[in-house]
């Protein structure tokens, strides 16, 4: 079993690197297999319809991998080690890896490295659930530039704040325009909220490095743009579109280090936060 899915059982102590005995006991655990760190190898292809298909062979190497996530992440962890990922997919989850033991903030989940010894730090929000009531709008939305006007920082609806159904009640009665307004001011309350857990990140002993956007909805230059001007941070976009399987693969050609892969690497995005839209959010970041 992988290290960083070994983490998620609950039974598994991070700082030691070893199963925790009384919690297998108490949750009636099967016996559990070795736990290796991403990338080690475990063996090499039997024959079946891999090797039938050409596609490998009885010599190609079977390597441990890893939570998807942080696999995912690792790529960004090849351009810059300091690297902070936020992943926007189904869920939101930001993503750091820290040198030696933390003391993290409630709320924010300890695991450990894809590769490498420290510690890693996440933490998860429901991003495509809050924006569920949304779904109608969001494809126009996204395609769209910069909504015409300032920013109004007072107005900006936080996920939690108003519920679903009001949400959709005030979307069936606005107009055009205003439900717009309307689902904007919710991107925005949600990227407030991951300004948030960004902080707690950065309070729990991770470095405060470049920050990186993965993940689906990250592929939107309308939602990046709103977001890089509420965090008022300039956000780092890798051009892969599937970068767990990247990273997976760069893993197992690495052997479990940052080694050779790291010159394949793709191209790095930009987005710099636009001063005066940051200006008009700060009061929104504290």
């Amino acid at each position: 079993m992988s290290r960083s899915l070994a983490v998620r059982t609950a039974c598994y102590d991070i700082g030691a690197r070893k199963w925790i005995p009384a919690l297998l006991q108490a949750t009636g655990a099967p016996r559990l297999p070795v736990v290796v760190p991403a990338g080690a190898t475990i063996g090499t292809l039997v024959k079946g319809p891999l090797t039938r298909s050409g596609a490998a062979t009885t010599a190609t190497r079977l390597v441990a991998g890893g939570h998807d996530h942080p696999v995912a992440a690792s790529v960004s962890l090849r351009v810059d080690p300091t690297a902070i990922v936020d992943s926007l997919g189904t869920a939101e989850l930001i993503y750091a890896e820290t040198a030696g033991p933390v003391a993290p903030r409630p709320g924010i989940v300890r695991s450990v490295p894809i590769v490498g010894d420290g510690e890693a730090l996440l933490k998860v929000f429901e991003l495509t659930a809050t924006l569920a009531p949304l779904k109608s709008l969001l494809g126009g939305l996204l395609a769209l530039p910069r909504i015409p006007g300032a920013p109004d920082p007072a107005a900006v609806i936080l996920p939690g704040g108003i519920g679903k159904d009001v949400l959709a009640a005030r979307l069936d009665t606005a107009d055009a325009e205003g439900r717009l307004v309307l689902a904007r001011r919710v991107l925005e309350g949600c990227a407030v909220v991951a300004g948030r857990i960004l902080n707690d990140i950065l309070a729990s002993g991770a470095s405060d490095g470049p920050l990186f956007t993965t993940g689906g909805w990250s592929r939107s230059d309308a939602l990046l743009q709103l977001r890089a001007d509420v965090l008022d941070r300039t956000l780092h976009r890798l051009d892969e579109p599937e970068l767990a399987a990247f990273g997976a693969a760069l893993i197992a050609a690495d052997g479990g280090t940052r080694g050779n892969g790291r010159s394949l690497r793709p191209a790095v995005e930009t987005i710099v936060p636009d001063p005066h839209a940051a200006r008009a959010y700060a009061p929104l970041r504290g």
